[in-house]
């Protein structure tokens, strides 16, 4: 830990009208994709109060993002009414870690010394309770903008073939067939794999760097358009990239990374496609 933040351990707890007693919560989602409601933070930033109102709200987040079947159920079947809390110790400022030493970032015991402070009584520095009816607005605010939410996701050109067939060119200039479209795809592709979370890049603009180092003129010109103006296409319904798509299939591309609504997962495109994709 450096002198720039402090070690603040965290734990989230709930209750309800049947159990009036807090308890930690269970951990959501997948073995790969889970919302932890427990933890220690080193060069963690701001008060205990703030941190824990922060982490609170990032775990929400992830919760809406990993699991949707607890987000349904706090939403829909919370007859109970479930509270939550947070509560956030400053750890040197308790001399617990003299007692009993902080297991190292990566040490899956660290998640559990939150709850050996609990069980041993240490006062927390601070705590923050929400009511049921706050969390669920706020579960419902996230999950709507999280369905709005713009994605990465990879085409499959063989799929929406038929959708391209019937594509009636009203332009057609050479700009689109100097491109070579399978580098830019494949590089494109390449930097989705690597960077993307869950369709997301963060900064993607400002990261493109890396790529376009690789890339000539015209190759440049057209990895600028595939994210400045996003190959939006399924096997129903092309809406943005017709010309270049022609061009691609021209030039044999099979892949071409495309931005869609995170709402359409499930209905116009898979789960399969957003990247990162599974690799074969």
């Amino acid at each position: 830990m450096s002198a720039t933040g402090s070690q603040y351990a965290f734990v989230i707890q709930t209750r309800d009208d049947l159990d009036r007693s807090w308890s930690w919560i269970t951990d959501y989602g997948t073995a790969d994709k889970t919302a932890v409601g427990r933890g220690v933070i080193d060069d963690a930033p701001g008060s205990p109060q703030d941190f824990g109102r922060a982490t609170f709200d990032a775990y929400l987040d992830r919760l809406v993002a990993t699991s949707p079947e607890a987000v349904e159920y706090f939403l829909f079947d919370d007859d109970a009414d479930t509270q939550w809390r947070i509560q956030v110790w400053d750890i040197p400022a308790t001399g617990y870690d003299q007692r009993s030493a902080v297991p190292p970032p990566g040490d899956r015991v660290r998640l559990q010394y939150p709850l050996v402070l609990v069980a041993d009584g240490i006062e927390p520095q601070a705590t923050s309770t929400w009511p049921g009816a706050v969390v669920r607005k706020r579960l419902q605010d996230k999950q709507a903008a999280r369905q709005d939410e713009l994605i990465w996701c990879e085409v499959h050109l063989d799929d929406v073939a038929d959708v391209l067939g019937s594509y009636e060119l009203w332009k057609d200039g050479p700009w689109y067939h100097l491109v070579d479209w399978r580098r830019v795809c494949e590089e494109f592709g390449d930097f989705l794999q690597r960077n993307a979370v869950d369709g997301v890049v963060t900064d993607l603009s400002a990261r493109l760097c890396e790529i376009e180092d690789r890339l000539g003129q015209r190759e440049r010109e057209g990895l600028l358009a595939l994210v400045l103006e996003p190959i939006t296409v399924t096997q129903v319904q092309l809406t943005n990239g017709g010309h270049r798509l022609i061009a691609m299939r021209e030039q044999g591309v099979r892949f071409v990374p495309g931005l869609f609504v995170r709402g359409d997962v499930g209905a116009s495109i898979t789960a399969d496609q957003v990247y990162p994709t599974s690799q074969a």
